[in-house]
């Protein structure tokens, strides 16, 4: 019986990790396009849009939520004591990270259906179209965000009343 209330509080807190981090990344996608553009849109002389008009898609449920879940599994079965490091040296592994798996992503989605999630073709600093370096200090901070929704959002929300 132990066993399977192991079982039931692992699939409890893999459910939820993968619900928030789908709801991180759907609307810091969203935040960020949102206001990339309009950047964008100011540079080239464009009217401002008060709307903010952003863009997301659906593709980024796995890429945002499986990555995230996966790695932080990792993370925590490989290294423990991960969430006690520096937070230069966990910035830096988030940062590596989000790039191995925004490659992997990308690679695979191009190569199996042949469509592009980010559009890194314009920009001079892209590494194989399918990383953009530019992003480096975002990443970097967005690893974080994550790591508050692992260790202090889900402990919050799965505490038993």
């Amino acid at each position: 019986m132990c066993f399977l209330n192991t079982k039931k509080k692992w699939l409890m807190e893999v459910g939820v990790l993968f619900l928030l981090y789908t709801a991180v990344g759907i609307s810091t996608e969203s935040i960020f396009t949102g206001v990339a553009d309009a950047i964008r849109g100011q540079i080239d002389g464009k009217p401002f849009d008060y709307a903010l008009p952003c863009r997301t898609n659906l593709w980024i449920v796995p890429v945002y939520a499986v990555s995230a879940t996966v790695a932080f599994g990792i993370l925590g079965a490989f290294f423990p004591k991960f969430f006690h490091w520096p937070w230069w040296a966990r910035g830096l592994v988030y940062m590596v990270g989000i790039y191995c798996f925004e490659y992997m992503w990308a690679f695979t989605l191009e190569s199996l259906f042949d469509i592009q999630v980010w559009k890194y073709l314009d920009s001079e600093y892209r590494i194989w179209r399918y990383t953009n370096p530019y992003f480096c200090v975002f990443w970097f901070s967005f690893g974080f965000l994550l790591e508050k929704v692992r260790v202090v959002m889900l402990p919050r929300l799965l505490k038993s009343p």
